[in-house]
């Protein structure tokens, strides 16, 4: 049998001439030895009888072998049986001259089993399939992380049920007590109201939260300028507050409103907002307030 790197290489006896253009190529060779020697696939080139005459270091690593040690050799010594009969049909598919792409556990010839993701590819000259190329993926470490990924969707879909089950049993809780929540972001003055704050105020979610400098139409003008003492002391002082207000429906619907916020902080401190709640007070309490003061509530003189 001739020398596997005589086959592959295809060298014979050069001139002077030749001499300059083997110098070349072999620097050519060199280069290209260097990046498949780099490569983390596992990379081999086979003859038509299945003997090894490549194998860059990965093939090496991979077998537990050096280099010297796989060329020559048959590529029954680094499968077992079962290994072979394995891929035997996706052999037989490149050795036709037809390229191959499987996925399939390779039994080594230490019974260790390695999971690859495999592309051969046939060397064909002049029509003739004279060996082929091997490339090689382990594919345990994908499958970790697709089993990772897998494992994260799942814990963030059942955070997602969680998320959207708690949002519901808050929807319900305002409803249940008449009470709405907001945020409002000073600088763009961009508010955002609860669903159930809308249906308090009668206003459709679909329009929007009014901006703060909007809401004066809600309140009763006394309430109005309660409200805007109470936002700016905050603003100033970071305090929270806490007052009674009147407001008017756009289906002219009034009622009262017991109304906190406090101060939302950027992450170096600095006041950016506010945020709270306003909650409906009852009839009788509200009746029960007026019969105290004979009038209306204290925090809300002036208001009709």
């Amino acid at each position: 049998m001739a020398d596997p790197e005589k086959r592959l290489s295809g060298k014979g006896p050069r001139n002077g001439h030749q001499a300059g253009q083997d110098s070349t190529s072999a620097e050519r060779a060199r280069i290209l030895e260097t990046v498949v020697n780099a490569a983390p696939a596992v990379i081999a080139y086979w003859d038509r009888d299945l003997v090894c005459l490549f194998g860059n270091t990965a093939f090496v690593e991979w077998f537990d072998s050096t280099k010297d040690g796989v060329i020559g050799r048959p590529m029954s010594d680094f499968l077992d049986m079962r290994g072979m009969a394995a891929i035997r049909p996706f052999l037989d598919g490149v050795l036709s001259g037809e390229s191959q792409h499987f996925e399939t556990a390779l039994i080594r010839a230490d019974g260790s089993q390695v999971n690859a993701l495999t592309i051969q590819t046939p060397d064909v000259r002049n029509g003739e399939v004279i060996g082929f190329t091997t490339h090689s993926i382990d594919t345990h470490s994908r499958r970790e992380t697709e089993a990772t990924l897998r494992a994260e969707v799942a814990e963030r879909q059942r955070a997602n049920r969680i998320i959207r089950a708690s949002a519901t049993a808050l929807e319900e809780a305002q409803r249940l007590g008449q009470i709405g929540s907001w945020t409002w972001t000073r600088a763009k003055d961009v508010v955002v109201w609860s669903k159930e704050l809308y249906r308090i105020m009668g206003l459709d979610p679909a329009a929007g939260a009014p901006a703060f400098s909007d809401q004066v139409q809600i309140y009763t003008p006394e309430s109005w300028a309660r409200l805007r003492e109470a936002v700016d002391h905050a603003l100033n002082t970071g305090a929270a507050y806490q007052t009674r207000l009147r407001y008017v429906r756009p289906d002219g619907v009034t009622g009262w409103l017991d109304a906190r916020g406090e101060a939302t902080r950027d992450t170096d401190g600095a006041i950016i907002g506010l945020h709270g709640t306003v909650q409906v007070v009852a009839g009788r309490a509200g009746d029960r307030q007026r019969r105290n003061d004979q009038g209306p509530p204290p925090a809300a003189q002036g208001d009709e």
